[in-house]
């Protein structure tokens, strides 16, 4: 079985897909804590609270290459 994230959203209805939009931009203005449309590291360690992200991993998200 392969999975296929597109298909799977494929049938959203468009009520459907607004709340997860509205879902998803509520979230992103938690993390984007002062407001300037980005979620830079301190922002993300500071809503990071798992053992399994550590800031060696976080150093790596936002290594700029």
């Amino acid at each position: 079985y392969k999975h296929k994230p597109v298909e799977q959203f494929s049938n959203i209805s468009p009520e459907s897909d607004q709340k997860l939009n509205n879902l998803a931009n509520t979230a992103f203005k938690i993390f984007d804590m002062n407001g300037d449309g980005f979620v830079d590291k301190k922002e993300f360690k500071r809503m990071t609270n798992s053992k399994k992200i550590n800031n060696r991993i976080i150093d790596l998200v936002f290594e700029v290459r």
